[in-house]
């Protein structure tokens, strides 16, 4: 995202790229949206009660101080995926459509569904989970499980993130790392960054990670990273990382 601004009088000519819109006036705004802009609704005391139907987001006028939160709200309503972070070797980013056929490729490779759930085995139906996610949870929540890619290349190499599981109230670390790109300590740089933003950048308080007991690999991992057991759910062992982290 290039900038935000007020609409003008030569909004209506065309729609500026990497331009964030945002107006007090709900009668522009929804003007705004049925043109195709991606346009921020500014709340103030004085349009409380107005009529902002159709537009997708309000703030008060104090988030337009917000970088983050104004590159989020624009690459929903531009439906582009948000870039989350990055780390030495890699970039996380948010899933999109285009990403399943990788994902099919990694989740082929031999063992790589033992520890983890498969995925759906009709393509149609994995690209529209995948469209649902996008919509749900991180237009919900703003945050999830995200897309890896490996830097210099692109390469879609993964999937690590946190998500809000049905299992349980605390967000979970969930994380799969392609055959070529294990044991070279990608995971650990990756998943130790995603800690530091699900703590500093998600507010929260505690992170747990389930995983088998027989998962070697992944059990490694977490205490590398310094979770700490908990207890065993459902034949799966609980671990959990805090703010000491």
């Amino acid at each position: 995202m290039r900038t935000v601004r007020w609409p003008d009088e030569d909004t209506a000519q065309s729609i500026e790229e990497g331009t964030l819109y945002f107006t007090e006036s709900a009668d522009t705004a929804r003007k705004l949206v049925a043109a195709g802009y991606p346009v921020l609704g500014i709340l103030t005391p004085e349009n409380e009660g107005d009529d902002f139907s159709g537009v997708s987001y309000l703030a008060e006028k104090d988030a337009l101080e917000d970088e983050t939160y104004l590159e989020q709200i624009y690459c929903r309503m531009t439906d582009r995926p948000y870039m989350v972070l990055e780390t030495a070797r890699c970039i996380l980013r948010e899933s999109t459509e285009e990403d399943v056929d990788a994902f099919y490729r990694i989740y082929k490779e031999p063992g790589m569904t033992r520890y983890m759930e498969a995925l759906f085995p009709e393509r149609e139906k994995e690209v529209a989970y995948i469209r649902d996610y996008r919509k749900y949870v991180y237009g919900f929540y703003g945050f999830g499980i995200w897309t890896v890619l490996y830097k210099g290349t692109d390469e879609i190499i993964g999937r690590i993130g946190i998500e809000i599981n049905t299992c349980s109230d605390v967000p979970q670390l969930g994380y799969v790392l392609a055959k070529d790109f294990q044991g070279k300590g990608i995971a650990e740089e990756v998943v130790r960054e995603v800690l530091r933003y699900g703590f500093e950048e998600l507010d929260f308080k505690r992170i747990e990670a389930r995983t088998h007991g027989d998962n070697k690999a992944s059990l490694r991992l977490l205490n590398k990273l310094g979770f700490v057991y908990r207890e065993t759910v459902d034949g799966l062992l609980v671990y959990e990382a805090d703010l000491k982290f």
